[in-house]
């Protein structure tokens, strides 16, 4: 929220400092809120799903060290899958043209 108060640095094409822009800050706080929030639906969907498979087809472990093992693998499998594709939804250095920003 303080970003969108005080406004984020703009720079130009050869990275020279050209000011502050609270609608810069606004466009990337809704992007990063927005990558965020895709970032929780792998985690979400994929745990879920493969441990209903696993369980469907009798290979979830009886005994608790491996059950835990296979769970804790399961949500790392799906934090590495999710983690890059939430990243690169957008670009690290956003582009605004001048006629969108105060």
């Amino acid at each position: 929220m303080g970003e969108i108060k005080r406004g984020i640095k703009i720079y130009d094409e050869v990275g020279e400092e050209m000011g502050v822009s609270k609608e810069s800050a606004r466009k990337a706080v809704l992007q990063t809120s927005f990558s965020r929030m895709v970032l929780s639906f792998p985690i979400f969907i994929i745990p879920g799903v493969s441990m209903a498979m696993f369980e469907k087809f009798g290979l979830i472990p009886k005994s608790k060290a491996p059950k835990t093992l296979l769970e804790v693998s399961v949500i790392a499998f799906a934090l590495w899958i999710a983690l890059p594709i939430s990243v690169s939804l957008f670009p690290q250095r956003g582009v605004v043209k001048a006629n969108e920003i105060e």
